[in-house]
């Protein structure tokens, strides 16, 4: 690695930690007033739907959104990144139909109702979830690691005062702690969006075409047909032991577990995934 592309690399995972160091600082700050105004059992409901999001996003985008670094033209990594905007939707809209045949019978099987109801929320979270890798790998590619950053603490802010605010009112089930989580990936695909569209919208208007979709999508399809399954062992490996605690134990000990497991992650999140996300632009960089 030269001197400049290492003194490049320092700057640019300086710029993505700061931003991870303050959202953190958010979400570990909230953590005590939140635990003062819900019970566990709030927390284990959200630990268990985060974990179905999760595990059901690794095919969100069919992680064509790690190919966006590999196209040497803007105007061919523009329509791969449309085509990683539209498979969420599709996702989203086959999850329908599934929830409405899975919602009662895992209803009856966990005896939480509210859990039940909660699973409505998951296709609107999957759409999110692929949209947010998406906009992010973008930002990844461009270098523009200050928007991730803006955007990061935006969606962590707002979760943790939606949250605290609701629960100091008194609405203090699951589905608010949920909904407010819901609303910071929102609000940080709202942030990203505009800066894209603001920087790249000539770009888009230019040179998306259906036919440059459906090529980049050929082009680089053994993302989804080699990458999905790695990934998704990965994350399973995580989040199956949330789902099997659901499964053998009250639900106020699935929060115990994913309280104490959400502080235990934070010095990962801190520094592994800003390094691993800069340090994935630059080999990409490096190799083309």
């Amino acid at each position: 690695m030269t001197a400049a592309r290492s003194s490049r690399f320092r700057s640019d995972a300086a710029k993505l930690i700061s931003g991870t160091v303050i959202s953190q600082g958010i979400a570990i700050a909230s953590v005590p007033i939140l635990a003062w105004f819900f019970d566990p059992d709030a927390f284990g409901l959200v630990a268990v739907f985060t974990s179905v999001v999760l595990i059901i996003g690794v095919v969100a985008c069919l992680r064509y959104e790690l190919a966006l670094m590999l196209p040497e033209c803007d105007e061919d990594a523009s329509n791969l990144l449309a085509a990683c905007l539209l498979f969420p939707v599709l996702i989203a809209t086959l999850l329908i139909p599934l929830v409405l045949m899975i919602q009662q019978p895992l209803a009856d099987y966990w005896g939480q109702v509210t859990l039940a109801e909660l699973l409505w929320f998951i296709p609107f979270a999957i759409l999110l979830h692929g949209w947010l890798a998406a906009l992010s790998y973008w930002q990844t590619r461009k270098r523009r690691y200050v928007n991730q950053s803006v955007a990061k603490t935006s969606a962590t802010f707002s979760q943790a005062t939606g949250s605290i605010a609701a629960g100091s009112l008194g609405h203090v089930s699951g589905a608010v702690l949920v909904a407010f989580q819901l609303l910071g990936q929102l609000l940080s695909i709202v942030v990203l969006a505009g800066m894209t569209w603001r920087h790249d919208s000539r770009l888009f208007q230019t040179a998306i075409r259906p036919g440059k979709i459906y090529e980049q999508i050929i082009k680089y399809r053994k993302f989804p047909l080699v990458d999905t399954w790695s990934e998704l062992l990965n994350i399973a490996s995580s989040n199956l032991p949330v789902l099997l605690l659901g499964c053998f134990f009250p639900i106020t000990v699935v929060g115990h577990f994913s309280l104490g497991h959400r502080l235990l992650n934070i010095p990962m999140s801190l520094v592994g995934r800003s390094l691993s996300q800069v340090f994935f632009q630059n080999a990409s960089s490096a190799h083309l």
